[in-house]
């Protein structure tokens, strides 16, 4: 049979199943056992060896033998140690990585909820994953990352893979001044459940969403922020987050005609974010168009 029948094979769906209940089936007996007596380890060790090259040397023979098995083998992702996972319950804004430069960029997945972010120099994927920050936010519902000591990245091919996702309305990229950094943000239908996960050796970002419990949802809230006037994705914009390096809470955010303005907040009050404003105005230059806007949860800001 040549190779390319092979692809048309269906591989049964039960498959997995009976491979999971196989090892459970392995675990339960291995802890019902007895423990053994004292043998001689040199027994005991050939007795593995023999059966690692047994089990191994089966497993290349039937991987060997079924080209989809082999073939599909080669997709599968390396994952490292676990780093951390980070949680945006209590947090929206968090960090890790190591400091790095000239690393490049790539996504891709196998799981329908799930992406995987590598990191290359030279081809090869490097031990740790480049400095970054990442912030969950609900107005509108995004995810963003910001990836540091990063040269090359591919943000159309990484759109196209956050699209597979689940809940996901749109990816675009966002502009910085910085030439060895990218910035792309993630938005969602609804409010969902974020799982960040970083790795190393090799270094790896995994992310997660799944839909939200009914019991975890809480009642959304309308807040306020500070806007800027409407914007292509440009020099402008990037000028005017320059001007506003010292501030906290600054970003930047797709309207609802699909061009950008620059933002500050959320703040839970109008008062609140009327004084802040009348700081800014006073500071910074070219910020007397900026206005105080409130914003439904989930809500995109409207383009002015």
């Amino acid at each position: 049979m040549e190779l390319k029948e092979y692809d048309t094979l269906t591989i049964p769906k039960e498959l997995d199943d009976f491979i999971d209940r196989g090892i459970a089936k392995g675990v339960a007996h291995s802890n019902a056992m007895p423990l053994p007596k004292r043998r001689n380890p040199y027994r005991t060790w050939g007795q593995a060896a023999a059966a690692v090259i047994i089990g191994g040397g089966l497993f290349l023979t039937v991987a060997a033998n079924v080209p989809v098995m082999a073939k599909g083998l080669e997709n599968i992702p390396v994952i490292g140690q676990l780093v951390k996972v980070l949680d945006f319950t209590h947090q929206q804004e968090q960090s890790g990585g190591q400091v790095t430069d000239g690393t490049k960029i790539t996504v891709g997945s196998d799981k329908e909820n799930t992406i995987d972010i590598h990191f290359k120099m030279n081809e090869e994927l490097v031990s740790d994953v480049p400095a970054y920050v990442t912030k969950y936010e609900k107005y509108p519902y995004r995810l963003t990352f910001e990836f540091n000591g990063v040269r090359e990245f591919d943000a159309q091919a990484a759109a196209e893979e956050f699209r597979q996702m689940p809940f996901v309305k749109d990816v675009y990229r966002i502009i910085t001044m910085d030439d060895s950094a990218y910035r792309f943000a993630v938005e969602f239908t609804q409010d969902v459940d974020v799982s960040v996960s970083e790795y190393k050796e090799p270094g790896m970002i995994q992310v997660t969403a799944k839909a939200k419990d009914s019991k975890e949802a809480g009642t959304p809230e309308s807040a306020y922020f500070i806007q800027s006037g409407s914007y292509e994705m440009g020099e402008q914009l990037a000028i005017l987050e320059e001007y506003l390096f010292s501030y906290d809470g600054v970003s930047f955010q797709k309207d609802q005609q699909g061009t950008y303005i620059l933002q500050m907040g959320p703040f839970t009050t109008e008062a609140e974010a009327a004084k802040q404003l009348k700081q800014i105005q006073a500071e910074v230059p070219d910020a007397e168009s900026f206005y105080v806007a409130e914003r439904a949860e989930g809500q995109r800001p409207a383009a002015r």
